[in-house]
């Protein structure tokens, strides 16, 4: 039995291996119907855990840091806590669905700025601890709110120079030997990861694909084979026992 044309076009693109990361246009476009709804619902329950190990972090944070220091640094951080709320507001509206991976985004380039920014503002235990803040916001970000490939690279890399500028900015100088271990090499393994992920999302997603596209040609199928049992295929009459 020849392949329908959706068949064949799901097909090929599972032969083409993907690997950039890019369907094409109208497979690609369903790929992303299907995907965000599915990233916020991930989001919604992954946020608590997210919120426990941030809470346990800035607690240690406040513990070690000198009390002159860490309002400092709360303040400055007060705009990350800001956005985070925002985004979370903002997935449970359903009207704005689609932009989801943009105000993640924005959430996300403004956490890894201000973590980069404010990561040596302590001396000796407490900047391991900031530096180690941003190991946490960058892994945050290409594991845990579902957000693709591309747009968590951009994220990343731009809250990252972002955050250098805002250290100059606020007379803070950052210990590069410390950051390229931190964020710069957490941010080469975080892209790893969210490539990896988002190719298993695009392979279960071209599967699906195809197992709805069977089960809708055994549907139709049976009805034909139930035409057929019902009326007779040359004269169009119905059969005796019907």
């Amino acid at each position: 039995v020849k392949d329908d044309p959706i068949e064949q076009e799901i097909r090929a693109v599972i032969q083409s291996r993907y690997w950039l990361l890019r369907f094409p246009k109208n497979v690609e476009s369903a790929f992303t119907i299907e995907y965000i709804p599915r990233a916020i619902q991930l989001f919604h329950f992954r946020l608590p855990l997210l919120f426990i190990l941030f809470l346990i972090y800035n607690i240690g944070v406040y513990q070690i840091l000198p009390k002159d220091i860490s309002q400092n640094y709360f303040l400055i951080n007060a705009l990350t806590y800001i956005m985070i709320i925002i985004a979370l507001a903002l997935s449970y509206v359903s009207q704005v669905n689609r932009w989801y991976e943009w105000y993640i985004g924005i959430s996300g380039v403004v956490a890894i700025a201000v973590s980069s920014a404010t990561a040596n503002i302590g001396s000796g235990e407490s900047a391991i601890l900031t530096y180690a803040g941003i190991i946490y916001i960058v892994m945050v970000l290409y594991g845990f709110v579902c957000i693709r490939f591309r747009a968590a690279m951009i994220i990343g890399w731009l809250g990252g120079f972002l955050g250098i500028i805002l250290a100059y900015i606020i007379g803070q100088h950052i210990n590069w030997k410390i950051y390229n271990l931190t964020y710069i090499l957490t941010s080469i393994l975080g892209m790893c990861f969210a490539y990896a992920l988002e190719r298993q999302e695009r392979t279960n997603f071209l599967q699906a694909c195809l197992l709805r596209n069977s089960v809708d040609k055994s549907h139709q199928l049976a009805q034909q084979l139930s035409k057929l049992s019902r009326q007779d295929g040359l004269t169009g009459l119905a059969n005796r026992r019907h």
